[in-house]
């Protein structure tokens, strides 16, 4: 029984999570000015160093990237 409470939460995060972007989808494309760069959890934590280096060219500075790498915690991994 608590699998099933626990996959009906999962669900319910995602769905609100989904939720979440699509009304940051929209609200972006309503303001065309901005710029922003898009990075995925998983993508972070499988490759820090590679996730750093596309921060850094988005801002066009340079940045600490050994220090942004080090801050990935690898036991967030979860695949």
């Amino acid at each position: 029984k608590m699998k099933g409470a626990k996959n009906a939460a999962n669900f319910t995060l995602l769905q609100n999570m989904q939720k979440e972007q699509e009304l940051m989808r929209a609200w972006l494309n309503q303001h065309p000015h901005l710029s922003y760069l898009t990075l995925l959890f998983n993508d972070v934590v499988a490759e820090p160093q590679k996730t750093a280096e596309k921060v850094q060219a988005f801002l066009g500075k340079e940045l600490q990237i050994e220090q942004m790498i080090a801050a990935v915690k690898q036991e967030l991994k979860h695949f």
